[in-house]
């Protein structure tokens, strides 16, 4: 257990919880679990997402709440201190290890990826570590497998001179 997660057992941490209501539109459902997944949510019970208590989930969450509303649907945010059947410590777990899984399909990608992919991956890493909340494992690994491929050269062949008098170009 991190020190941050140690912190948030013993001296409580403020969750954000969010209850969604889709009136039976898929395509909605599909977008609102996709948003929530890119937020770094949790869901513990069907449509009952959890976010630690931080500006930004918040007003992500507003602003899905209001997408909801455009769709037909409702959203309910609420600020909790706990939650019953469900200590800090175990949402804390369920974050890092959902974070881990995604740290370390990060790195198997980077480890196959070319130089010229470098700046992909690091806006899927900035990504990943919007939504690492609790210091996952596998962060320093994956952090030290971008550094190596941005540093790596490229390997591609240098393309011949060509003639290219008299050739059709089609853009």
């Amino acid at each position: 257990m991190t020190v941050l997660a140690g912190l948030c057992y013993w001296f409580g941490m403020r969750w954000l919880v969010f209850f969604a209501r889709l009136n039976g539109d898929s395509a909605a459902r599909v977008r609102v679990w996709r948003r929530l997944q890119r937020l770094g949510a949790v869901s513990i019970q069907g449509a009952v997402w959890v976010l630690p208590d931080q500006k930004p989930a918040s007003q992500s969450l507003r602003w899905l709440t209001h997408e909801l509303g455009d769709a037909g649907g409702d959203g309910i945010i609420a600020r909790a201190d706990w939650l019953e059947g469900l200590s800090s410590a175990e949402l804390t777990r369920q974050f890092r290890d959902a974070v881990s899984i995604q740290w370390s399909t990060f790195v198997a990608e980077a480890r196959r990826a070319r130089p010229q992919q470098a700046a992909k991956l690091a806006r899927q890493f900035d990504e990943i570590a919007a939504r690492d909340f609790f210091a996952a494992p596998g962060r320093a690994e994956a952090t030290q497998v971008l550094k190596r491929l941005r540093t790596q050269p490229d390997k591609r062949p240098v393309p011949q001179e060509e003639n290219y008098e008299g050739r059709t170009w089609v853009t």
